[in-house]
């Protein structure tokens, strides 16, 4: 239980993807844990009868046992639901895709037609024509 808070609290303050899903496997886990736990709890309340004298300390204990293993259940079962549905939340969001056509020049020769800046234009080749 202790291992999977961890992972719990980890999964909320770094969000991965990765982590979530690790949430929502321990807390799987840790319902049929804890489910394991309440039948036990349960069977040993009512069926065993004990031979101590002092019967109400230990149906005290067993007691509280038993409490604490359905707060660990109920606890398991809403962290539980939460990943699932920031699971679902996250899948549902789409990617943003950007198209860049190929025929865009790379730098445009005029200048913005709201710019107050002469145009830049690159200097012709040099004249090789006149050599001897």
């Amino acid at each position: 239980f202790i291992f999977a808070g961890c992972i719990t609290i980890t999964a909320t303050t770094r969000t991965s993807l990765d982590l979530v899903k690790g949430s929502i496997a321990l807390n799987i886990s840790n319902v049929f844990i804890a489910v394991t736990g309440i039948t036990l709890s349960g069977f040993d309340v009512s069926l065993i009868p004990h031979p101590f004298t002092s019967m109400g300390s230990i149906i005290a204990i067993l007691a509280l046992l038993l409490t604490t293993n359905v707060l660990q259940l109920i606890l398991a079962i809403t962290v539980f639901i939460a990943g699932c549905c920031s699971l679902r939340h996250a899948s549902i969001g789409s990617s943003q895709v950007f198209v860049i056509p190929a025929d865009f020049p790379p730098h445009s020769p005029l200048p913005p037609p709201y710019s107050l800046e002469p145009p830049v234009y690159a200097d012709p080749p040099p004249s090789y024509s006149s050599i001897s």
